[in-house]
């Protein structure tokens, strides 16, 4: 009886490989996006009440009130997109990552030779691992 192939499609759409650090890392984009938004705003809102006295005519005030709302909706939408392409963009870095863990444990648990790491083409930490496949076939050269 043969084992069923793992589906190797669907493992490549988990985006969450390293679920804390991704995680972590879409949370501190998402709060400097905050803190980029409220400073914007309070800069904004001060801009207003000092324009408010200079402006007689209350039709003037009125589409920089609307332009400061706008301003608000997008920077919203910006603080909940963003951090949700950071998982994405973040998935070429916690891949590999993740691959270097899994290889190098199985690297401590054997006595045999040791298996190369393979990244997927676009990944990033490509140096490293050709780093580190040459350590692994220098080593396994001292093993013999």
């Amino acid at each position: 009886m043969t084992s069923p192939t793992p589906n190797y499609k669907a493992m490549r759409r988990n985006y969450l490989i390293n679920r804390r650090l991704q995680i972590k890392y879409a949370v501190m984009i998402g709060a400097v996006l905050a803190l980029v938004l409220v400073l914007m705003e309070a800069h904004t809102f001060l801009i207003l009440r000092s324009a408010e006295a200079e402006f007689a005519n209350p039709a003037l005030i009125e589409p920089l009130r609307s332009l400061q709302m706008w301003m608000l909706a997008s920077g919203l939408i910006y603080m909940i997109v963003i951090p949700i392409l950071s998982i994405f963009i973040s998935h070429k870095i916690a891949g590999p990552l993740y691959r270097f863990e899994k290889t190098l444990r199985e690297a401590l648990d054997s006595s045999g030779p040791l298996r190369p790491i393979q990244l997927r083409d676009g990944d990033e930490l490509q140096g490293l691992a050709e780093l580190i496949n040459k350590m692994f076939e220098r080593l396994n050269q001292q093993r013999k």
